[in-house]
């Protein structure tokens, strides 16, 4: 994977990760306790507004994102970040015009932009997940709800079993359903009908969960990615993002679909003033939390643990691997 070297000292390393909602930076550095998430942080660019009528990315988006990604980079410089890692999902990956901003990108920030795969994107959510000592021996159930794309990964340790990348996400559905302000009893239902259809046809079938032949147990389900983290954060009733005290809750399946019926009952301008929710996710958050009461409903968990590791934190592990 490339990663763009630039003057600086220490063993600190960045992630850029250029989403379909948003641009997210980490900056983090090794230690004899392992990585050290030094800062974090999301800008929304909604790169893939419009997208999934045309398949293209539009001149729009694209100068947004890029100017995202050089801010991101600059901020990177300053916390004396000595590499960095550009990667691109879902958007990207099935846009036609994928070369545009990628060499936008590179003209811009001079940073070599890789655009993953369905798998290749899987495959590391669930490596910064698992990487977590707490859920080590633990078989797991991985989701990470994106803005394109959902990725559903089965494994424990270091053993995937089973991962798949799906064509759920809540930008692209927001994009398909534009519920009115306030939403009406018909938008929820047209959403519902659509995730019920989705799951029933495509995801079910594909990635069926089995419980553990030796004790019957299922796996944990564990979500990661910005919608987990901000149905967390509003549990919490905090602004403020702290790994800790959000990777230390449980949320239940009526604590979500509670969540989800009170948002989706709310003016965009209430839910603009809910703690925990960035306003300019105040629109797409309710097709998010529809997503993930649909994973909990279709496949009867009761509880749902969330993870800040993920992608960008599997990443900077394998950078650190490297670094000198």
């Amino acid at each position: 994977m490339p990663t763009d070297t630039m003057s600086g000292s220490g063993a600190m390393h960045a992630v850029i990760d250029i989403g379909t909602n948003s641009v997210k930076l980490l900056v983090a550095q090794a230690s004899s306790r392992g990585l050290i998430r030094i800062h974090e942080e999301s800008e929304q660019t909604r790169l893939g507004q419009g997208f999934y009528k045309t398949h293209q990315l539009n001149r729009e988006a694209i100068a947004r994102t890029c100017e995202a990604v050089e801010r991101s980079a600059a901020t990177a410089r300053r916390y004396g970040a000595s590499s960095i890692t550009t990667i691109a999902t879902s958007a990207v990956r099935d846009a036609s015009n994928q070369q545009e901003l990628v060499s936008a990108i590179h003209t811009m920030s001079h940073l070599t932009t890789e655009v993953l795969s369905g798998e290749q994107e899987a495959n590391l959510v669930f490596e910064g997940v698992a990487s977590d000592p707490a859920l080590a021996t633990n078989e797991l159930f991985v989701v990470d709800v994106g803005g394109g794309s959902s990725e559903f990964i089965l494994g424990k340790g270091e053993r995937q079993r089973f991962s798949q990348s799906f064509t759920l996400g809540t930008v692209r559905m927001l994009d398909l359903f534009r519920p009115n302000d306030p939403p009406e009893q018909a938008d929820f239902d047209k959403v519902t009908s659509h995730l019920d259809h989705f799951f029933e046809a495509t995801v079910l079938p594909s990635f069926p969960i089995q419980p553990n032949p030796t004790n019957g147990e299922k796996p944990l389900l564990i979500a990661t990615g910005g919608t987990s983290t901000l149905l967390a954060m509003m549990h919490l009733g905090t602004n403020v993002f702290d790994p800790q005290k959000i990777e230390s809750i449980v949320l239940t399946h009526s604590e979500i679909k509670e969540r989800g019926d009170q948002l989706w009952k709310m003016p965009l301008s209430k839910r603009k003033q809910v703690v925990g929710l960035p306003i300019p996710k105040s629109d797409v958050v309710l097709m998010g939390v529809a997503i993930v009461e649909a994973i909990m409903r279709h496949y009867s968990f009761s509880e749902l643990r969330i993870s800040t590791r993920g992608l960008g934190f599997a990443l900077a592990q394998r950078a650190m691997e490297v670094l000198p």
